[in-house]
């Protein structure tokens, strides 16, 4: 089962030709790295899926980075290529906020240094990763991946959908489709659960993204910043990121290994089947080898 299910997410080469998860087009799906190896996602990674409820682990972690086959060549290879190394210089300008061994009483947000990004460009390539991680959102959202792949100057998300950004902690990374996080509320009896309902999420320090409805009760309670209008922005463009994002960014964890709420967090998978793709020991000279 475990292989399986794991073939059919794409997490294995697939022989013949198979429909891009962003173009829709048939071909030979390439290796996509979500984020991209220039932020130094080059990490030794572990898989696994949820499929129908079970989490079920692939035994053989092996080296290489976070990443699934699911783009075709031009997608992966010209089109997500061509906004990366914008991804990459606002995860190196911001890699002495990441904190990989956490301590009980540290600030739970971060003021953000004054560096220039291109945010267009930043956005473009994480929904292109939010896109190879939910094999379904091309023929939910059909309009969406087209106006990625044509290159369009300005782009607008469905209402339900929203880019959130926070600062990822810790020494874990973790990308994922669709998942629904519950979390049990411990306010006394009355309470209500909170949960978290993600189209795909990617965790690579020092950044943590989500696709999740712009009025997620968790995601606003942890003050996660949502930079959705980043896509109407020109790819090109460079502006000071203090201007495009709150002042400060909440630290957040991989939600299995946050101290907050591990004990008490439920994860189910969106449909059938969901893909898990996670380092658990992220090497303090993660960029140096980016």
């Amino acid at each position: 089962m475990a292989n399986r299910a794991l073939h059919n997410l794409g997490a294995t080469p697939r022989k013949g030709n198979h429909p891009c998860n962003l173009c829709g087009q048939f071909g030979k799906l390439t290796r996509t790295h979500v984020p991209a190896k220039a932020a130094g996602n080059r990490v030794r990674r572990s898989r696994m899926v949820s499929a129908n409820g079970r989490v079920i682990p692939d035994p053989d972690p092996r080296d290489g980075g976070l990443y699934v086959f699911a783009h075709c060549r031009t997608c992966n290879g010209d089109l997500q290529a061509q906004y990366d190394p914008a991804y990459a210089e606002m995860a190196n300008g911001l890699r002495h906020l990441w904190v990989p061994y956490p301590t009980p009483g540290m600030p739970l947000r971060h003021a953000l240094p004054a560096i220039d990004i291109m945010p267009g460009a930043i956005a473009r390539t994480v929904l292109i990763g939010f896109f190879a991680l939910a094999p379904k959102l091309r023929a939910l959202h059909p309009g969406l991946a087209d106006s990625l792949v044509r290159r369009d100057p300005a782009i607008t998300l469905p209402p339900n959908f929203a880019i959130h950004l926070a600062l990822s902690v810790g020494t874990q990374a973790r990308i994922a489709g669709p998942f629904f996080n519950i979390v049990a509320s411990s306010m006394g009896r009355g309470a209500r659960n909170v949960g978290v309902r993600s189209s795909a999420s990617i965790y690579f320090p020092p950044l943590a993204w989500q696709f999740a409805p712009p009025d997620d009760v968790l995601l606003t309670a942890q003050g996660w910043a949502n930079v959705s209008d980043w896509l109407s922005m020109p790819a090109d463009r460079t502006v000071p990121l203090r201007t495009v994002c709150p002042p400060t960014l909440p630290m957040v964890w991989v939600p299995e290994f946050d101290p907050m709420f591990r004990r008490n967090m439920v994860s189910m998978g969106g449909g059938k089947i969901a893909e898990i793709v996670m380092a658990t020991d992220v090497p303090a000279q993660l960029f140096d080898r980016a």
